[in-house]
């Protein structure tokens, strides 16, 4: 697991993103990947740990629909290593889908992606103290 430090900034940089999606909901595919904001996040969840080569980028463990439909209970149901798993899945396919849609955009219009990285950051913080 990340440290307290890295998941908190990594759940700053979904919230700017998610602040950023909100500001520019009609824009196209292209555009969502040129904002600012998008750039930060995708860094950050490199070098805060979140994506890791620790684990695998099969998510056939996760239903996004599910999730997507109802990010408070499936995110909540998960374990804080469930969570960092989605988050790395998430980043992790969003290169393979880069072009023909966006797991991260989807995940941050239903806030699952901002409940993960909260989620993430309450649990790194009890594990340093």
């Amino acid at each position: 697991m990340p440290t307290h430090a890295q998941a908190q900034r990594f759940a700053k940089t979904v919230e700017r993103l998610a602040a950023a999606e909100a500001g520019a909901a009609r824009l196209d595919l292209d555009a969502w990947y040129e904002l600012p904001a998008y750039d930060e996040a995708l860094e950050a969840a490199y070098r805060q740990e979140m994506v890791h080569g620790d684990l695998t980028a099969d998510g056939s463990a996760f239903d996004l629909d599910a999730i997507n439909a109802r990010p408070e209970e499936q995110v909540g149901a998960m374990s804080a290593a469930q969570t960092r798993h989605l988050v790395h899945w998430l980043y992790r396919n969003e290169r393979v889908s880069h072009g023909y849609g966006s797991p991260v955009r989807e995940a941050i219009r239903s806030g699952a992606l901002q409940l993960a990285a909260r989620k993430i950051a309450a649990c790194c913080k009890l594990a340093a103290i």
